[in-house]
């Protein structure tokens, strides 16, 4: 379950670019945790006539008992999207600790 907040700021084509990459992250996380659900706050700022995204991600799961949260600031959104999603990835890799990148070496 995905929940949107801060959407109505966005044009319907951002709308749909923020579902799709959300809904296609979140099935990579869905296999790892199975009740998850996951909150994506957006907010849009205009700095020098320019649109500026910053976008806060909450994944809640009852079978991890912290929360884990990712947050992203960028001026494209789809690159945005990718990136928060990037910080979640390696907050769970570092929670869990499922990614090895050590080899033991033996002396």
């Amino acid at each position: 379950m995905i929940r949107y907040i801060g959407l109505k700021n966005l044009r319907p084509l951002q709308i749909k670019e923020v579902e799709e990459i959300s809904e296609r992250n979140f099935d990579r996380i869905r296999r790892d945790f199975k009740d998850a659900t996951l909150v994506v706050y957006i907010k849009k700022q205009d700095r020098i006539g320019k649109p500026m995204f910053s976008v806060n991600l909450r994944l809640d799961d009852a079978s991890i008992r912290n929360i884990l949260l990712a947050k992203e600031t960028d001026w494209d959104l789809p690159r945005v999207m990718h990136k928060v999603f990037d910080n979640l990835s390696n907050e769970i890799n570092h929670k869990f600790k499922t990614d090895v990148t050590r080899k033991s070496y033996k002396k």
